[in-house]
């Protein structure tokens, strides 16, 4: 038998689970308090909507995203050699004439097995490994497969006058003045 309550927030009378406390989802919003964040990028306080968020708003998450060049890690970029040793070894791959095999010929392990260089002048001559012993490899050993870009062309920015996105030249990538 369900039984009549005065509700906590409003006072109206609710029916339901002897347990409740409060009739609606709006008067348990007002029962909870509201959880109060600082923002990410100004440091003013907001009340969010969900835990998750970190800025007061899309402006603030906007000028927090687009960094400075010097704050900036640059790209790690594969070089026209590598990417080309790549794209034959892959060609060769779906060919058949080139197996890769199941195991890495380092530490024998099973899993993701990749075609390490060992000079990208000579694209066929490679070692099988998988990610973990290539990454170690190629720190021991860099083979030049690789160069730091610090951006890209087309990127967009926040115009801090008028507060609309506009595509960015490859000086202001550079931290050159436009």
């Amino acid at each position: 038998m369900p039984i009549t309550r005065q509700c906590a927030i409003c006072g109206s009378g609710f029916t339901g689970h002897p347990k409740r406390k409060l009739c609606s989802t709006a008067c348990r919003k007002l029962w909870r308090p509201p959880t109060v964040l600082t923002c990410g990028h100004c440091g003013e306080q907001f009340v969010a909507s969900h835990l998750r968020r970190k800025y007061c708003s899309y402006i603030c998450k906007s000028r927090a995203m687009v960094m400075r060049p010097e704050e900036r890690k640059p790209r790690a970029v594969a070089t026209i050699a590598a990417r080309r040793a790549h794209g034959l070894v892959n060609y060769y791959i779906s060919a058949g004439k080139l197996v890769r095999p199941y195991c890495c010929s380092e530490c024998g392990g099973t899993g993701r097995i990749e075609a390490a260089h060992y000079d990208y002048s000579r694209p066929l001559l490679v070692r099988w490994l998988c990610r973990s012993c290539h990454s170690r490899w190629d720190h021991r050993e860099p083979k030049g497969g690789v160069q730091r870009w610090q951006g890209r062309p087309g990127a967009v920015a926040l115009n801090e006058e008028n507060r609309s996105f506009e595509e960015v030249s490859s000086d202001r990538l550079a931290g050159k003045a436009a």
